[in-house]
């Protein structure tokens, strides 16, 4: 069976019909069966995850000069999509944690595809300019 979601009743969750015509989400027992290494990961993983992509994502972002610098992706992030802002931006907070942890964290999920660290990185990571010093 498909995992679409709500339309189809199970994805992440298993949907019921609840009151006044919502359905109702309970997480899915099943979902291990069809996941990958036969788990479900931790949230504090998934969260780890989805900031790294988000993350590189950025930097590419920056090396392809989409953005005109850390700072303006940064407050892009920050006003458009809600990124918490004590946290001073996505870039920023990639700088907190360091390139030498953000190229590990890739290579511990592959290194591939969404996960392929940019160049950008690798090049910060050798002592190169940090985001915050590239740019237009």
């Amino acid at each position: 069976a498909r995992r679409l979601g709500e339309k189809s009743g199970a994805g992440f969750y298993r949907y019921t019909p609840g009151r006044g015509g919502r359905a109702t989400a309970t997480r899915d027992p099943d979902l291990a069966t069809v996941l990958p290494g036969g788990t479900i990961p931790e949230v504090e993983a998934i969260q780890q995850r989805l900031m790294l992509a988000m993350t590189l994502e950025g930097l590419r972002c920056l090396e392809a000069q989409v953005v005109g610098s850390a700072a303006e992706l940064d407050m892009a992030l920050v006003l458009g999509v809600g990124f918490p802002a004590f946290r001073g931006g996505l870039l920023r907070a990639a700088e907190q944690t360091g390139a030498a942890a953000l190229l590990h964290q890739t290579d511990a999920l592959g290194g591939t595809g969404l996960f392929a660290p940019p160049q950008v990185l690798r090049d910060w990571a050798a002592g190169g300019p940090a985001p915050s010093a590239l740019g237009r």
